[in-house]
């Protein structure tokens, strides 16, 4: 992980904002099936179903002059009779004796035969240069130009059936599904009812104009559902839009930007009523604001696919855009494009719920919740999986993060940093009902925060390492980490920093289970794994057992506390204020373990009057140390007459102290080794209590502490 890592996410391609002049028409031949002429506002026909369709526009602008450019059919023409079907393939406004006089007019097709209507099936309406007043068409429309770019709005309303369900198949040869609109739309509304499928099928609603270029309520009963051609089944706005609702699904297809809502300004809020489902297409299945976004409501699952930014909602990185809260019923699942199911925000983002997972994917990074600004809480119903992307299955604020709750549990992948939860600002308590399990990637695996306090962590499994550096760890680089509950164990990895909870201060560590060192898999040297580390102080310790291994011990080290803090004269610097180790009632025990007061994260001795609290084992002590502002001598072991005092002190007029220390059952050496030695070692040692026994001691020399015949562990006062 890296400070800043979201300001190198790659951008997103720019957007096109098209200005498409139609297609040109070349006026079929008159048949006997003609359209009727009923006065300056009204054309009537006979449409595919055999039902009387009027064509009625607020302005008197038909004639029979023009009429027959206007109106383009499959077969006929407009010419006084209507005893044969027709289907209107193009409304040509622009045809008529002056399209200007059309501007700001209303435009309706509908049936007026008795009984229940089918859906007209109307081409394409023309209106290129004209704006025009409320649009309505009872049935489907394959699309619609308008708007002069200077009369506001360029259309004042759309409302459809649906968009492209038949395709080009209504439209004259070298017909489009694209929709230009120069000037706002003040509302889309597609309605679906009377047969009609309520979509907008392969069809692109595109508002353009700058800031001009807005869309008031968009409503769509159906879904909105891409193609293979690059912006298809997009509403797209070049200023802000105020809001959207679908009943159904966001479907990408195999094009550029299909499936997707998008603005180049600020969009209101977002209701979708099934799911977001990326796909092959760039940008596929998708809802993209430049400005701010005011939240998201997805009943059904946000799903990437294997297009590059497939699956996405949020405001653009490269913006100071915000997001509101955004809920996700189902599940968000990244893929094998690049950010695939991803929620983020290039401001703040208000906050995240998710019903179900959030499951990384292929894609570097996928399945990612993030934001430049700060995140609010964010709720995972489910687990947080990682996987070979790097960030995948991951949530990340470059700055501040309320907080993060997780039903299952938070694992990592073979990616780097994936299956994380980490902030570089303040981190938020975070909860997790399962584990949290590092694996191969490098920092997979991870709970914590680069420059700022983590408030605590509660896991209702084990902290487990894994095969790549730093992976299964809990950290706080320059914060206080507050209060650790883990319900199962510490468990090292194979590799150094795997299986390791770290912090600037650390306010308490509970641990239910044991920890346990990882074993090393080859040559070198194995560190922080299976460690508890403070660069300064460390609370109240509590855990089951400490079970290290004779080439890699369990090490809980702290320096003291923080010398800025200390006053002039102090004679207590608490590095560790209390450890306990099992319970009356369940015994632990403490095998081949480091307890080190007055050394830095690096294991360095920086700190002679570093102070450890009580020690309480309720069970046996085994090949162990336990040791306040002292080093061990030339022999590189503790206890022996040549370890000495740390050689700087953070409070002068402190001395290094342990104790009281209880241990119920017997202490006892390495039985592999027993020219190996241990030690408690400090200036002083309150007290020592073995079993039953009381162990004398004095000032100055070692005493042997009754042990194993396999070891020597001593107390040395130094």
């Amino acid at each position: 992980m890296i400070i800043g890592f979201l300001k190198n996410r790659t951008p997103r391609p720019p957007r096109r904002q098209p200005r498409r002049a139609f297609m040109a028409v070349t006026q079929l031949e008159m048949r006997l099936a003609p359209a009727t002429l009923v006065s300056p506002t009204d054309v009537t026909y006979l449409d595919e179903h055999y039902q009387q369709v009027d064509v009625h526009i607020s302005q008197s602008v038909f004639d029979a002059l023009t009429i027959n450019q206007v109106f383009t059919f499959s077969s006929g023409s407009v010419n006084g009779s209507n005893a044969s079907k027709q289907q209107l393939q193009l409304l040509d406004l622009t045809q008529l004796t002056t399209p200007s006089d059309a501007s700001g007019a209303t435009l309706a097709i509908t049936v007026t035969s008795p009984g229940t209507a089918q859906p007209v099936e109307v081409g394409f309406i023309n209106a290129t240069g004209i704006a025009l007043g409320a649009v309505t068409v009872k049935g489907d429309l394959g699309g619609i130009n308008a708007g002069d770019g200077v009369t506001t709005p360029g259309l004042a309303s759309l409302s459809v059936q649906s968009i492209g369900q038949y395709g080009i198949a209504t439209q004259p040869p070298g017909g489009s599904l694209e929709s230009d609109i120069l000037g706002p739309l003040g509302a889309l509304t597609v309605s679906g009812v009377s047969g009609g499928t309520g979509n907008i099928d392969r069809a692109f609603i595109n508002v353009s104009g700058g800031s001009a270029g807005t869309i008031g309520q968009v409503t769509v009963t159906g879904s909105l559902i891409g193609g293979t051609a690059n912006y298809s089944g997009e509403i797209s706005a070049s200023g802000n839009v105020a809001g959207v609702t679908v009943g159904g699904s966001l479907e990408g297809g195999a094009g550029f930007g299909t499936g997707e809502i998008y603005t180049g300004g600020n969009l209101g809020p977002v209701q979708i009523g099934g799911s977001v489902q990326g796909s092959g297409g760039n940008a596929s299945g998708s809802i993209i604001a430049d400005g701010n976004l005011a939240g998201v409501t997805v009943k059904g699952s946000l799903d990437g696919g294997a297009g590059d930014f497939s699956g996405e909602i949020g405001s653009d990185v490269w913006t100071t855009g915000s997001v509101g809260p955004v809920q996700i019923g189902g599940n968000v699942v990244g893929s094998g494009g690049t950010s695939s199911g991803t929620i983020f925000a290039g401001g703040d983002l208000a906050g995240v719920t998710v019903g179900g997972s959030l499951e990384g994917g292929a894609g570097t990074p996928s399945g990612e919740i993030f934001a430049i600004g700060n995140m609010g809480p964010v709720q995972i119903g489910k687990g947080v999986q990682g996987t070979a992307g790097q960030y995948s299955g991951s949530i990340l604020a470059d700055g501040t993060l309320a907080g993060v709750t997780v039903g299952g549990s938070l694992s990592g992948g073979a990616g780097d940093s994936s299956g994380v939860i980490v902030a570089d600002g303040d981190l938020g308590p975070v909860q997790i009902g399962g584990g949290v399990l590092g694996s191969g990637g490098v920092g997979s695996g991870e709970v914590g925060s680069f420059l700022g306090t983590l408030a605590g962590v509660t896991l209702g499994g084990s902290l487990v390492g894994g095969a790549g550096g730093s992976s299964g760890e809990i950290f706080a680089d320059s914060g206080t980490l507050g209060p650790v509950q883990i319900t199962g164990n510490l468990q090292g990895g194979s590799v150094s920093g795997s299986g390791f909870i770290f912090g600037e201060r650390i306010t308490s560590v509970s641990i239910t289970g044991s920890v346990i060192a990882g074993q090393i898999t080859g040559s070198g040297r194995l560190t922080d794994s299976g460690a508890i580390c403070a660069t300064y102080d460390i609370g109240a310790v509590k855990v089951g057992s400490l079970v290290g291994n004779s080439k890699n011990p369990v090490v809980i080290s702290a320096r003291g506390q923080n010398p800025s803090t200390l006053s002039p004269g102090s004679t207590s610097d608490v590095a560790i204020a209390s450890i306990t180790v099992g319970s009356p009632k369940v015994s632990g025990s403490v095998s081949f373990t480091n307890i080190l007061a007055g050394y830095n994260p690096s294991g360095k001795g920086v700190n002679a009057a570093a102070q450890i609290g009580a020690v309480t084992v309720y069970g046996n002590w085994t090949a162990s140390n336990l040791v306040a502002g002292a080093a061990p001598g030339p022999d590189g072991q503790f206890g022996t007459g040549d370890d000495v005092v740390l050689g700087s002190s953070d409070a002068p007029d402190a001395i290094s102290q342990i104790g009281p220390i209880i241990i119920t059952g017997t202490v006892s050496g390495n039985s592999t080794n027993t020219a190996a030695h241990y030690g408690f070692v400090a200036r002083q040692v309150t007290s020592l209590k073995v079993g039953v026994k009381v162990i004398p001691l004095t000032a100055g020399p070692i005493v042997t502490v009754p042990a194993a015949p396999t070891g020597t562990v001593t107390v040395n006062e130094v």
